[in-house]
C-alpha cells in the first residue's frame, strides 16, 4: 500500500496526486540549499507532502502502531501539521524576567532569534489533527506528549520528553531535523543518487 501512495497509484490523501518521490523533487531536492530548506523552512510546504514524511518517519520505528495513526490522524482527514515548539514563543518564555530581560536583552533576544530560525523546520513538526493542534498550540513541548500518545505518535512524543529546558529547543530541533532529514536522504534520495555530492 505504502508503494501505491509512493508511485501515485493511490492518493495518500485528498486533493494529492503526484508520487511522494515527484513531489520531493518539485518541493525539496530542486531547491536552492534544500537540505536547509528541510531543516528551516519545510513548514511552508504543502501540509500534505510534510505530513507524510512525518508519517514515514513515525512509522519507520519499531514502536509505533501505523494502524493508530491512520484511525487517529488520517481517518477523517482532519491532517494537521503542529509546531512542538509554539510560534508564539518569545524571549520571557526563556525564563527571563523583567528584570533580568533589561540585563540581559541581548542574551534573551539571541535565545528566541535562535529558535526562530529553525522553528518552522521538520525537526520541529509533528503530525496532529485540527482540533489537537488548536488545544495544544501555545503549550510547552512537553505538554504536547499525551496528544502525541493518544494519536499513537510514541516516537515523536519519545524525542520530546526532554525538552524541558528552553535554551536547549533550538538544538533539540536541530537533532530532531538531523534525524528526520536522515531518514529522508536515506528512504527516498539515495537509490536515485540525487543528493550524492551535497
Amino acid at each position: 500500500m505504502i508503494l501505491d501512495y509512493y508511485y501515485a497509484r493511490e492518493s495518500f490523501a485528498s486533493g494529492w496526486d503526484k508520487s511522494v518521490f515527484d513531489i520531493l523533487t518539485e518541493n525539496v531536492i530542486d531547491r536552492e540549499n534544500s537540505k536547509n530548506a528541510i531543516k528551516k523552512e519545510i513548514y511552508n510546504n504543502s501540509k500534505l507532502n510534510v505530513a507524510y514524511l512525518l508519517y514515514k518517519f513515525e512509522i519507520n520505528n519499531e514502536f509505533v502502531d501505523f494502524k493508530e495513526i491512520r484511525k487517529n490522524i488520517f481517518k477523517n482527514n482532519s491532517v494537521s501539521i503542529d509546531h512542538i515548539v509554539a510560534q508564539s514563543l518569545s524571549w520571557n518564555d526563556f525564563g527571563y524576567s523583567d528584570e533580568e530581560y533589561k540585563n540581559k536583552k541581548d542574551e534573551a533576544e539571541k535565545d528566541w532569534k535562535e529558535v526562530l530560525d529553525v522553528i518552522h523546520g521538520i525537526g520541529n513538526l509533528s503530525l496532529s489533527t485540527s482540533n489537537s493542534n488548536s488545544s495544544d498550540s501555545n503549550k510547552p513541548p512537553t505538554k504536547h506528549i499525551e496528544t502525541y500518545n493518544k494519536m499513537g505518535l510514541n516516537h515523536t512524543s519519545n524525542q520530546v520528553s526532554n525538552w524541558t529546558n528552553p535554551k536547549h529547543f533550538t538544538q533539540n530541533i536541530i537533532n530532531r531535523g538531523d534525524e528526520i532529514l536522515n531518514f529522508i536522504i536515506t528512504e527516498f534520495i539515495n537509490e536515485n543518487e540525487i543528493w550524492k555530492d551535497i
